[in-house]
């Protein structure tokens, strides 16, 4: 009897885990692939016979009914496991029924079923399955889920709080939690949980607004973005809801995320266009929502009056110096330490003055043209 003729009997023979153990244990897939294995042959063995089976076949008994499964069973777990190789890491697809290291994909004939496992950016992994009838989406059934964070220092409190913690699957706090989550679920069968696994319960934790996940679209289109309207106003609309978005923060007296476009970059893009009252006004909004908790705020205010007194300075120079080398900037004007850091930012991203290239420096001009 040949390794596949012995899986056959298995697999119409035995249970879900007997299957699912035996295969594991006598040929040494890795667990990751198994899962998604198990999982797909729970499905084909729901498919309707005419899609499994050959359909000239008459009775369930008949060698080419038989033979035509075993061939389609067969291909099926040469193509689709791979032995001992890394699980897949969320964000990629597996596509044509295989898994290797760095998860390219290999050819199958037509007659193979084909199977892409998607991670779409915090949901649970999804496969889609081709048979010669169409494609079927299909859920994995992920039982419990365990939320991993990046790790790193940047790690905001409301993420810190879930790491390694592990959840039903369907009672999951939602991801993302915050406006630059990096957080993942790793899943699990509940065979595969550790012997001494806690699951937890999302109410004992402090959870996220529901506006989180628009914070984080806006956060992640803003930095790709080079449109400054549009920027602005994705800024502008999370502005409005910055309120409920920091409820739970302060609540928990957890410390404001460190990255928030419409806190950070906003006011800086009005700064750049000269907008000086809507500068102040978006700094105003984040104190009254308490955005730079635990600091109130009041250091922004003061750095936009420097910001603004060294802009108009700077201006009345070059009105009265036009062509005014951008390399002779800092002597002329004087400023040091912190001012002169401010000046560099001025002449490097200001809309208020125009550059023309002059040898391996430029000459500035106020900018008379209508900014946006």
């Amino acid at each position: 009897m040949t390794e596949y003729e012995r899986l056959y009997n298995l697999y119409m023979e035995k249970s879900d885990a007997d299957l699912k153990k035996i295969i594991n244990s006598k040929i040494g897939y890795t667990r990751t692939a198994v899962e998604v294995a198990y999982d797909i042959l729970k499905y084909v063995r729901n498919i309707e016979d005419d899609q499994l089976y050959d359909q000239k076949s008459t009775t369930d008994t008949t060698p080419t009914k038989k033979n035509s499964f075993m061939d389609k069973f067969k291909q099926f777990l040469s193509t689709f496991i791979t032995p001992n190789v890394n699980a897949p890491k969320a964000g990629t697809q597996i596509t044509n029924c295989n898994i290797s290291e760095n998860c390219t994909s290999t050819p199958v004939s037509s007659s193979a079923f084909k199977i892409k496992i998607k991670y779409d950016d915090f949901k649970l992994p999804r496969a889609q399955i081709q048979t010669q009838d169409g494609v079927e989406d299909y859920d994995l059934q992920i039982e419990y889920v365990c939320i991993s964070t990046s790790g790193d220092e940047n790690v905001c409190p409301m993420c810190a709080q879930f790491e390694g913690k592990i959840f039903r699957a369907t009672d999951a706090p939602k991801l993302p939690l915050c406006p630059s989550c990096a957080c993942a679920y790793d899943c699990y069968f509940k065979e595969d949980l550790p012997s001494n696994a806690v699951i937890s319960n999302k109410e004992d934790f402090i959870l996220p607004a529901d506006c989180t996940p628009l914070f984080y679209k806006h956060q992640q289109k803003s930095y790709k973005e080079t449109d400054t309207n549009k920027i602005i106003c994705m800024c502008e609309s999370d502005l409005k809801k910055l309120s409920e978005f920091m409820a739970p923060y302060i609540a928990a007296k957890f410390d404001a995320p460190p990255e928030l476009a419409c806190r950070d970059l906003l006011p800086e893009l009005y700064m750049q266009l000269g907008k000086w009252d809507m500068a102040e006004k978006a700094i105003n909004k984040c104190i009254e929502a308490k955005a730079y908790y635990p600091d109130d705020g009041l250091a922004e205010l003061s750095y936009l009056t420097t910001y603004h007194k060294i802009a108009d300075e700077v201006l009345t120079f070059l009105q009265q110096n036009p062509g005014y080398l951008q390399r002779n900037m800092y002597k002329a004007m004087g400023y040091i330490e912190e001012e002169k850091e401010l000046l560099k930012d001025f002449l490097r991203n200001s809309k208020l003055i125009k550059k023309l290239k002059y040898n391996n420096t430029n000459q500035l001009f106020c900018n008379t043209e209508e900014t946006i």
